[in-house]
Formats: structure tokens, C-alpha cells, sequence
């Protein structure tokens, strides 16, 4: 497996949480997963994740 480099994010606990939330409910593995999909510039892949946010203080 490649190594790849660490980021290092500095968020409130509340953000966390509904980052955390809408990671599991887009079923993926990490929010590194969800930042690397960002990063591919796939507009229907953004849309998606987008959606995924919208909304986001309703998991609680």
C-alpha cells in the first residue's frame, strides 16, 4: 500500500460530529475518503457529497 501524505484539519467537537454523521450516512470509510472524492473535481460525485451535507443537523 502507497504511503500517502497526513492532513491535519483543526475543527470544533460539534463540527466533527456532523462531519462524522455524514460520513456514515454516505457509507464511506473516512473522511479522508470524502476529501479525496472532493479533490477529483467529479461534479456528480460533489453534488452527492453536497446532499449529503444539506441537512446535516437532522442526524442528531
Amino acid at each position: 500500500m502507497a504511503t500517502l501524505p497526513r492532513i491535519t484539519v483543526s475543527i470544533s467537537k460539534e463540527d466533527q460530529d456532523v462531519l462524522n454523521k455524514v460520513v456514515e450516512r454516505l457509507g464511506l470509510s473516512s473522511p479522508g475518503q470524502l476529501l479525496r472524492m472532493l479533490c477529483s473535481g467529479d461534479a456528480d460525485r460533489i453534488e452527492w457529497i453536497c446532499k449529503g451535507f444539506k441537512d446535516a443537523h437532522k442526524l442528531f
